[in-house]
């Protein structure tokens, strides 16, 4: 029924006397299209008719499909080439206005048909009606909203993600303007508009009329196609999860342009290839847009958490999503940073994360035993590094079971003297937790177990009677549904009682797609413990697929299944093909990234038709991971009532909501995974925001080496938010004491350099929290067009990134290398963060440069701070905790081509309180500094939020590019009328308050003069 195929249950199996191998769910015969209908379906718009292996042009044609003559020539078995489909569908006009757009409160409504077979989908399930709703949310903020009337409960995920409230009245001052076609019957199609202040043509953000370079919109219940139109300068950023450059591809070298699939999936992390099939572990539909020839940008969003592909080419995209509603919106931006504070606003902004978050984290799957871990602390604690927290992985569990501690490797008296040094030295220790949930265990063997079956938390069978089982690393395992309330309940309890033995400070949620290792699924739960299932209703879609499965029980066996997405094929019959809305979760009809050589939708995950609360897996798979995250999240605060460190593997938007975080994966220790590193931690933190973010630095799988890994040590130091070392099991260790001599002074050096700007990155997130302004983002943010950039295209800059309010940060990624080609931006100027003096060249303020810049193996990875930018620091300790006791302070660069001034500002609280930015318990303070030619200046200190209880002591101001000192010669300083000490060390002048040192609550005035 869901592929819109022929039903016949009746037909007798070959050992009921019938005919080996007749399915009982086969193809009708269909008239063959017209030509004109194939040829009008360009090769990268093509949909695969016959995904099924062994096409021919009979098999094809039957099916009422396309048949490629030339593209099937030299194609495997499989009847495709190139990631072409050689048996596709024909172009349809689509849907059809059943009459013009109603007008409403909001913006307008209209309802389209079908009006005859030919525009109907490829999978023969279409509704009477389709309804859309165009709304004017906000004056920067679109909607589109298209649903089938006859289902009201079709899945829609928006509730769970979506922060923006409701809106009751259409914006009084829309950017963005939408037409949609009038004509009764004719082929439907939507134009968003944004008209240009300058009087220049407006923008297209977003045209879904038919044309040449794609059909008309498509809406099934387990298909859904729409598309629009591209500008031809239009770049593209986005649609994750993937390992790409930071610029998405719209082009191949087999003219089918690229499918970006988008689902969750535990796949390691291999490169976008042209045809799918490379999704990782979260999924983001957000795809940004921008025109470098004017610097305006807008994005896309579809809400929705169904499997999708999303097929981009020269001048078209096409999304292809298996299931739900439309939920679309559009941003009008223009700027790119306007955009991502627009997405923030719509899933929410992220969370604060603790402050020791900020600093370097250690781990390794591979601590063997508690002696191996203490000989890691007491490494690292000889070697000097700063170190805010480590992590355990599941080699701490016993038989890997989650909340266990392995008694003969990792016993309580063993552990305990460490983990109480840890944090009485200020170090935080926290671990890994998987979702799945040993189940082959007998009543008292295992509470999590008794505890979770006795709460019901589990995932269901697809038949409701029973737990969807498979195999973890403790081997047959359950898994929590988190939607269902009595899961938050029981959660809590299992980290409240764990954290009493192992004061875990922060949680790592691995597996979380979720993900399995085998299909072990050797666990059983007596009926008699299992509320009885949900009926469906009577007369629904969900009753119609009981009774079909009632009617294959009833033959005696089960329908067969073939490879390749499609249940039975081959035959063509009179029974007239199945009408009504089929549903088939396992195989649907169409199956993302299937040319990228997916077989099937629940490749190493739990079945698509097991039930959670909310309905089939299907619908909320790519939700487990952010839904596992709000559930522990909770807990965490309800145990420590602190604001937790949660990263998680799995994502999906608004996943840092609560302040969570991701890494990037299982990479792999080559300087090519590095490189890509930069990228992810862009795409994470500016597009999709989720701000703390980072890789395995030095590389999770395989050996790393000491150039790689010191490379890659400062790379994280200077842009990735989240700073972790970790490595797999089998790998020699690579804990920073264990390089050389020379790779322990660069690496050290780099730690402590991250430590001073740890005020920085918190000032950062600060405004990340308030505004959705991104923490990292590509230069192109703040050069978004050529004419901005001093007339360079800084579009595919995707090696270099800007830091919080004016860092940049230009790792070397290449083995060997002893320099660096740098793109510098028109900025004023550009100072060397290290050493405090203007970068050759860049104090032209139209003009952007590349220059070289020398950096061997040990030598500080390369940082700048754009000119007119002052950032708040901190002095050195061991840990953060030492070091917010420090007094504190700001680095200021001052522009030459600005008066020789320079801002910023400081943010403070006590790094840990859950609602410190909602009742005013911080501090906000702004500096600016002001240097004269006579060689005097000043700098101004202003709070504008005063709340912090205990804020620390303002005494120290660092200034580069002061005006009129020489190195040595004497200066005086004085802060608030007190005498300062101050000294001119090569570029910087230096000013210490000493015991002066004012609270960063209270106004202060320092003075200086040569």
């Amino acid at each position: 029924m869901a592929h819109g195929c022929c039903w016949d249950p009746t037909s007798p199996s070959a050992e009921q006397g019938g005919v080996a191998g007749v399915p009982w769910c086969f193809y009708p015969t269909i008239p063959a299209p017209a030509p004109g209908k194939c040829s009008a379906v360009t090769e990268a718009a093509r949909l695969d008719c016959h995904p099924e292996p062994n096409a021919s042009p009979s098999s094809c044609t039957a099916r009422g499909c396309c048949w490629d003559a030339a593209a099937a020539v030299a194609s495997p078995a499989d009847g495709q080439l190139r990631g072409i489909a050689a048996c596709f569908f024909p172009w349809t006009p689509g849907l059809a206005p059943a009459g013009p757009p109603t007008t409403t409160a909001l913006g307008f409504n209209q309802t389209l048909v079908w009006g005859d077979a030919d525009r109907r989908g490829p999978y023969g399930n279409d509704p009477d009606e389709v309804h859309v709703a165009v709304e004017y949310e906000t004056n920067t903020r679109l909607r589109v909203r298209m649903t089938n009337p006859a289902d009201p409960d079709a899945w829609d995920v928006t509730p769970l993600v979506r922060a923006a409230p409701a809106a009751t009245r259409r914006a009084p001052s829309p950017l963005l303007k939408a037409a949609t076609t009038e004509t009764t019957g004719a082929p439907w199609g939507l134009v968003v508009t944004r008209p240009n202040a300058d009087g220049s043509a407006a923008d297209v953000i977003f045209d879904s009329t038919p044309g040449a370079a794609f059909g008309g919109a498509v809406f099934e219940r387990q298909f859904i196609e729409l598309s629009t139109a591209l500008g031809p300068n239009e770049k593209l950023y986005g649609l994750g999860e993937h390992v790409t450059p930071l610029q998405l591809d719209a082009n191949s070298t087999d003219g089918a342009g690229q499918t970006y699939t988008i689902f969750s999936r535990d796949r390691g992390t291999p490169d976008h290839a042209a045809h799918g099939a490379t999704n990782l572990y979260g999924q983001h539909p957000v795809l940004y847009r921008l025109d470098p020839s004017t610097g305006r940008a807008s994005a896309m969003v579809l809400l929705s958490s169904n499997a999708m592909d999303v097929v981009v080419r020269p001048g078209a995209l096409t999304i292809r999503v298996i299931g739900g509603i439309v939920d679309l919106y559009l941003l009008a931006g223009p700027s790119p940073v306007e955009v991502a504070e627009q997405y923030a606003e719509l899933v929410g902004k992220p969370g604060m994360p603790p402050y020791f978050a900020l600093g370097f984290h250690l781990c390794r799957w591979g601590y063997d035993n508690a002696t191996y871990f203490d000989s890691i602390v007491k490494g690292m604690a000889a070697a000097d590094m700063p170190i805010d927290a480590y992590w355990h992985d599941i080699d701490l569990f016993e038989e890997h079971r989650d909340f266990t501690m392995d008694p003969v490797r990792f016993g309580e008296a063993q552990m305990g003297p460490i983990i109480d040094g840890l944090i009485e030295g200020g170090v935080r220790f926290g671990g890994i937790v998987d979702p799945a949930i040993q189940c082959n265990l007998a009543p008292g063997q295992y509470d999590v177990l008794d505890s979770g079956t006795a709460a019901d938390v589990w995932v269901r069978n697809a038949a409701g009677d029973g737990y969807a089982a498979k195999g973890v690393w403790p081997g047959p395992t359950w898994f929590p549904d988190w939607i269902k309330p009595s899961t938050q309940g029981w959660w809590t309890e299992q980290l409240r009682t764990f954290r009493n033995v192992t004061r875990w400070g922060f949680i790592w949620l691995d597996m979380n797609e979720p993900a399995i290792i085998s299909d072990d699924d050797g666990c059983t739960v007596p009926q008699s413990a299992l509320p009885l299932p949900p009926q469906p209703a009577a007369g629904s879609a969900a009753a119609a697929d009981a009774a079909a499965e009632a009617a294959v029980a009833a033959a005696g066996a089960a329908a067969p299944a073939a490879s390749g997405g499609v249940r039975g094929a081959g035959r063509s019959g009179a029974a007239g093909p199945v009408s009504g809305p089929g549903f088939d979760p396992e195989y649907p009809p169409y199956l993302p990234g299937r040319f990228g050589g997916e077989t099937r939708l629940d490749e190493k995950t739990i079945p698509m038709d097991s039930q959670q609360v909310t309905g089939p897996h299907y619908d909320v798979h790519s939700l487990y991971g952010i839904t596992e995250t709000r559930v522990t999240a909770a807990a965490m605060v309800s145990v420590t009532n602190e604001r937790p460190l949660i990263i998680s593997r799995s994502s999906f938007p608004s996943h840092s909501r609560t302040g969570a975080g991701h890494w990037l994966g299982d990479n792999t220790a080559t300087w090519h995974d590095m490189a890509m590193n930069v990228a992810g931690v862009m795409q994470f933190a500016a597009f999709f925001q989720v701000p703390l973010v980072g890789a395995d630095t030095c590389g999770f799988n395989g050996p790393t080496n000491e150039e790689l890994c010191t490379r890659w040590m400062g790379l994280s130091a200077t842009m990735a938010p989240f700073y972790r070392n970790h490595n797999s099991i089998g790998m020699p260790e690579q804990a920073p004491f264990v390089f050389s001599a020379k790779a322990q002074a660069s690496m050290r050096f780099h730690m402590r350099q991250r430590m001073a700007l740890l005020p920085m990155w918190a000032a950062a997130f600060q405004r990340a929290a308030a505004r959705g302004t991104p923490v990292v983002r590509p230069l192109w943010f703040d050069w978004p067009s050529a004419a901005s950039a001093g007339g360079v295209d800084l579009s595919a800059e995707g090696t270099q990134a800007i830091v919080g309010p004016g860092m940049m940060a230009a790792p070397v990624l290449e083995q060997g290398a002893t320099n660096r080609s740098i793109v510098f931006p028109p900025a004023g100027a550009w100072f060397d963060w290290y050493t405090g003096a203007v970068v050759p060249g860049t104090v032209a303020s139209n003009v952007t440069r590349t220059r070289v810049w020398q950096s061997s193996t040990y030598d500080p990875s390369p940082l700048f701070v754009r000119a007119g930018v002052a950032l708040p620091v901190q002095g050195v300790a061991r840990n953060s905790t030492f070091a917010r006791k420090l007094p504190f302070g700001f680095a200021a660069f001052l522009d030459p081509t600005s008066g020789f001034t320079a801002s910023g500002t400081a943010f403070w609280d006590d790094g840990v309180s859950t609602d410190s930015l909602t009742t005013g318990t911080y501090t906000l303070t702004a500096i600016k500094v002001t240097s004269s030619a006579d060689g005097s200046g000043s700098a101004v200190v202003t709070p504008s939020a005063s709340g912090a209880a205990s804020p620390p002591l303002l005494g120290q101001l660092t200034v580069a590019g002061a005006q009129g000192l020489k190195p040595g010669a004497p200066v005086k300083a004085t802060i608030n009328g007190q005498t300062a000490t101050a000294t001119v060390d090569g570029e910087f002048l230096r000013i210490d308050a000493g015991s002066n040192a004012v609270s960063l609550n209270a106004a202060m005035l320092i003075e200086w003069t040569a």
